[in-house]
């Protein structure tokens, strides 16, 4: 019957949310722990189907899921329980309406109730076996209760018998084992009906012995489980017992404060170039290099970490030796935006824009063909044969590919960061000659970052697709890169402006003749009428004598090659005395 499978679930639920358990202790065949309590969640209403899930009030937990619950002779009518015995809406099935004169008796429309029932708030109820109305209009039996002869009496389910009001299972209830009232002693439990001796809690009978399974070394976990040798039963598993200060990570015992791969935890791993500090993965970076964030880098180089971190250098600027500057470095000299040897520059011989004449060479800040002290000419060419990796200690003697000229001697030396290219030291990162690699020099305006060459326009020009340009006067770049000005227009103060050519004025957008204009004549906006010709600036009724008007315009027709003697008669040549010739 349904009311006995929905009191027995009710019961069911109400032992499982009563059985508590303690923290350390084992739950039940078919039993969860949730929380300090097992419970069966398959009819738990507070814990259905998962801890924690509570069903809505009026339902019940049925196989871990939460259903509508209706009590005896109730029926579930979209998500609501009616008597569909009595119910005018609901009259012996689910929307059956009865007519508005109409009553629901024993699940029929009648004009009536029949012989024994009672009129009860409009509807018919038998007052012997109605839930709602047993005994009396309006009186309620409680949940677990049935209505039998007009009286409210408990009803359990199979298995279970009513003791001193509460449905009780004989065969497990310690208060009443075996038959209502039987209580069993102090450390017995009731076993099949009979009171039985038991371990205290937490302990349970291995062969006749009370053990902890959590903790005993012989019985961990379960009865006979015996931990190896240098391990303890911990939480009912045998682990490794590692030393003070260490910790059990997959079997190895590792220090958790140091140990790169098991860094504050197991198998938390610290990237390449970290180690362990205190638990925690964190950046080493190398003598002469500083950790911003996360990268390290060298603080009097970095263009972008310049003497400290995020202090990035403007568009045109190096870093040396942590300050942003365009000054060069040491034996060269800033000209145009470009640093050269003014010592050996052809280009900028002795001072900038100096340039030596064709077959002589700059040697000491001189244009010359003699070579300074402590350069040799070789082969027409002042060297340094103390750092010429093609003349290394005379002239001729060239070092091979990796090395550099030192002191006359070919040796590869350069310090940690820098590459040697052409036997010179150089940074490949910053170089503007040697950016990214050896021999790649950028272009005129471009500064290398990172590697990398990159623009870098001066004050008042903009980067438009690697070219600098005026965004106020380029007429293809006006106002924003791609802003290309139309047929006839210029670019003035970042917007395109129409351009007239002489002679010419801009009337609104367009370029016309203010002397023969009729729409514009003497001034933008003076229109002549439709009898009018605009001659000279003024529009006037008729050309004056000698003229004539042709298309609206005044014309010699004894000279005109286009209106020779008439208007529209075009000569091929020339017009005279209203004849062509």
């Amino acid at each position: 019957m349904i009311w006995r499978n929905t009191l027995w679930m009710c019961a069911a639920a109400l032992l499982a949310l009563t059985a508590g358990c303690g923290d350390d202790e084992a739950c039940n065949l078919g039993t969860t722990k949730c929380g300090s309590m097992c419970v069966d969640t398959s009819i738990d209403t507070r814990n259905c189907g998962s801890c924690y899930t509570s069903c809505k009030g009026g339902e019940i937990c049925s196989n871990g899921k939460c259903t509508l619950s209706c009590q005896s002779t109730l029926t579930n009518c979209s998500g609501t329980c009616v008597n569909i015995q009595a119910d005018r809406t609901n009259c012996g099935a689910c929307n059956t309406k009865c007519g508005t004169a109409e009553v629901c008796a024993a699940g029929k429309c009648a004009n009536e109730c029949p012989k024994g029932w009672s009129t009860c708030s409009g509807a018919c109820a038998n007052t012997k076996t109605d839930l709602s109305n047993c005994g009396a209009c309006g009186t309620k039996c409680k949940a677990g209760e049935v209505c039998t002869s007009g009286k409210c009496t408990l009803s359990c389910q199979d298995g279970l018998k009513a003791c001193n009001g509460k449905c009780t299972d004989l065969k497990k209830d310690p208060t009443s084992c075996g038959k209502c009232g039987a209580a069993c002693k102090a450390g017995e439990v009731c076993s099949d009906g009979k009171c039985a001796l038991s371990c205290q809690k937490e302990l349970s009978n291995c062969s006749g012995l009370c053990v902890n399974f959590k903790t005993d070394l012989a019985n961990c976990g379960k009865c006979g489980t015996t931990c190896a040798a240098g391990m303890v039963c911990n939480a009912g598993t045998c682990a490794l017992s590692c030393q003070t200060g260490l910790s059990n990570c997959a079997g190895t015992c590792v220090n958790l404060t140091k140990d790169v791969y098991n860094c504050g935890k197991c198998a938390n791993t610290c990237k390449a170039g970290q180690v362990c500090k205190g638990s925690a993965c964190v950046l080493s970076c190398q003598t002469g290099l500083s950790n911003c964030a996360g990268t390290c880098v060298n603080l009097a180089k970095d263009v972008y970490n310049c003497g400290k971190c995020s202090n990035a250098c403007s568009a045109g600027k190096v870093c040396s030796a942590g300050s942003c500057a365009v000054s060069c470095q040491a034996g060269l000299s800033n000209c145009s935006n470009t640093c050269v040897n003014l010592k050996t520059d052809n280009k900028n011989c002795g001072g900038c824009a100096k340039a030596c004449p064709a077959g002589q060479a700059c040697s000491g800040g001189g244009c010359s063909l003699t070579c300074q002290a402590g350069l040799s000419n070789c082969s027409s060419t002042c060297v340094n044969l103390k750092t010429d990796v093609q003349n290394c200690g005379k002239c001729g003697a060239a070092c091979l590919a990796g090395q550099v000229c030192s002191s006359g001697s070919c040796a590869l030396t350069c310090q940690s960061g820098l590459s040697n290219c052409a036997g010179t030291c150089v940074n490949l990162k910053t170089d503007t000659y040697n950016c990214g690699k050896c021999s790649t020099t950028c272009a005129a305006g471009q500064v290398c970052s990172s590697g990398s060459c990159a623009l870098s326009c001066q004050a008042g020009l903009s980067n438009c697709a690697g070219t600098c340009v005026d965004l106020q006067s380029d007429a293809y770049n006006c106002g924003k890169c791609g802003g290309k000005c139309a047929a006839g227009h210029v670019c003035k103060g970042g917007a395109c402006k129409v351009t007239c050519q002489s002679g010419l004025t801009d009337c609104a957008g367009a370029c016309v003749n203010l002397q023969t204009d009729v729409g514009n004549c003497g001034k933008c906006g003076t229109k002549c009428s439709a009898s009018q010709v605009c001659f000279k600036g003024s529009c006037t009724a008729a050309c004056l004598p000698g003229y004539t008007n042709c298309g609206g315009l005044c014309y010699d027709l004894q000279t005109s090659a286009k209106h020779c003697g008439k208007c529209n008669n075009a000569c091929s040549g020339a017009c005279s005395s209203g004849k062509c010739s």
